[in-house]
């Protein structure tokens, strides 16, 4: 799963919802960034989580990733084979280092 956004490009592996997931915590999470000649990504809503099959990559290396280097992993797009925009659960929330709840 996807949740692209300004300042902000999270992937959580192998979850197909968000149900029952509860929080996410916005560092654990590796930065996924669109390869500047990936295909088959259509228009996209910030904030808005999707369900995402594509080829792509992941770093091999713990470093800094993403905006100011949030991330310490990270995965490139280069191609995606599905997309489907995905509805967020009540009790979904996002952890962000620094937020006030």
């Amino acid at each position: 799963m996807w949740i692209p956004g300004f300042e902000q490009s999270l992937f959580l592996h192998d979850i197909d919802d968000l149900r029952g997931v509860g929080s996410v915590y916005y560092d654990e999470l590796p930065w996924l960034d669109v390869a500047s000649d990936a295909t088959g990504l259509p228009p996209i809503r910030d904030g808005a989580p999707y369900h995402l099959c594509f080829l792509g990559r992941e770093s091999n290396y713990y470093g800094a990733y993403g905006h100011f280097g949030v991330a310490h992993t990270g995965v490139l797009l280069e191609k995606v084979e599905t997309i489907e925009q995905i509805p967020v659960p009540k009790d979904f929330k996002f952890d962000l280092p620094g937020a006030a709840n």
